[in-house]
């Protein structure tokens, strides 16, 4: 196998969600799930950010013909974000989101993250949950996004419909 040293520029990259990237310019972060799709795999990551702001990403790798990685896909959709390559939610570091893959589900799903005013929208400093949960459903080889997402008794793939049995009579007519 070959190993390749992965160079962090995130510091550098002004519009990270429309990044490519390759192994020496790579938008780093740390990744903790990875999952196989048919032509790349989708990585889950967190990134500390800075002293105010921590962010959570879903990344993409997928691999050149020499075998070298590259960072970065078009396999995004309805995502408000135009031509996105990678989702990136960025929140306050004094909190917490989480963001999981539902294999059942075939689905990342995490919290919605909002200012608690309207007059903080844009500064990420202040951006919490809101009690609401969006996701990305893997459809077809790409990531849809779904706002809104209940949570509750989400349907499964897995699920089996049964039919009811016949019910019996409790009383027998005389």
């Amino acid at each position: 196998y070959e190993t390749f040293e992965l160079n962090d520029v995130s510091e550098t990259v002004k519009s990270p969600e429309t990044y490519n990237g390759d192994h020496t310019k790579w938008y780093g972060m740390l990744y903790y799930k990875l999952i196989d799709c048919e032509n790349y795999y989708t990585l889950i990551g967190w990134d500390g950010n800075d002293k105010l702001t921590e962010k959570k990403i879903v990344d993409v790798l997928s691999f050149k013909p020499d075998g070298s990685p590259l960072f970065g896909k078009n396999v995004f959709t309805s995502i408000p974000k135009k031509y996105p390559k990678r989702l990136i939610i960025e929140f306050s570091g004094e909190g917490t989101i989480s963001m999981k893959y539902h294999k059942d589900k075939d689905m990342i799903i995490y919290n919605h993250v909002a200012p608690p005013d309207p007059y903080l929208e844009g500064m990420y400093q202040y951006y919490v949950p809101d009690g609401s949960y969006d996701g990305l459903e893997y459809k077809r080889g790409n990531w849809t996004y779904m706002p809104a997402v209940d949570i509750n008794n989400l349907p499964s793939k897995n699920d089996k419909v049964r039919k009811p049995k016949k019910k019996k009579a409790m009383f027998v007519p005389n």
